[in-house]
């Protein structure tokens, strides 16, 4: 993992996100090569049992389709880049067929909600498949996210001077997505006091 990745997963607030916008800085300027910045705020989030067998594990990963596409638009770099430190994408999440149902999957989220929301980041998102719709949606729920209905968009608050991001799901599948204020939220008070 890289230098922003173990930031990600030892951010203290402001400092890791002061740290993830030098970072961003860097690749920017030229300094840091854009693909290396990508892929090191991408952080593997993996569950053992009591024999230290893995049974779950979670990919986080910056949304590089989304940046991606609003290159494509013309968005300016510096903010079309801007959304991997405020936006990040739960690409996959696994959990070992036999070790369902033992609160490894949700375990695995709230470790990653955790980090990334400590790192100042404002949306952590996933989408599944239309078809395990009823699965799912009872799972993330149940986890503490929200469901996005079909047909609507999640705003992130980045704008290009014209249109600002919004985040939505196509015919086929589902999203997930808790903000940066539900997670707050849903923290301990002893944990908000700390923020």
């Amino acid at each position: 993992m890289g230098m922003a990745g173990s930031l990600i997963e030892q951010a203290d607030g402001r400092t890791g996100r002061k740290l993830l916008q030098g970072q961003l800085a860097r690749a920017l300027n030229g300094e840091l090569d854009l693909l290396t910045f990508l892929k090191d705020v991408a952080v593997p989030f993996v569950a053992l049992d009591s024999d230290a067998r893995v049974v779950a594990a979670l990919h986080a990963i910056a949304p590089g389709r989304v940046i991606g596409e609003l290159v494509t638009q013309q968005w300016p770099r510096s903010a079309s880049l801007s959304l991997a430190t405020r936006a990040v994408k739960i690409a996959a999440l696994w959990v070992d067929v036999e070790s369902r149902r033992a609160g490894f999957g949700t375990a695995l989220l709230q470790s990653c909600c955790d980090a990334y929301f400590s790192a100042g980041y404002r949306l952590v998102y996933g989408n599944y498949r239309a078809r395990e719709k009823i699965t799912s949606e009872s799972f993330y729920r149940a986890a503490g996210f929200q469901i996005l209905p079909h047909g609507e968009t999640v705003l992130l608050g980045l704008d290009n001077g014209a249109h600002v991001l919004s985040l939505g799901t196509d015919e086929d599948q589902g999203m997930f997505y808790m903000t940066a204020a539900d997670w707050r939220r849903r923290a301990s008070p002893d944990q908000r006091m700390s923020d």
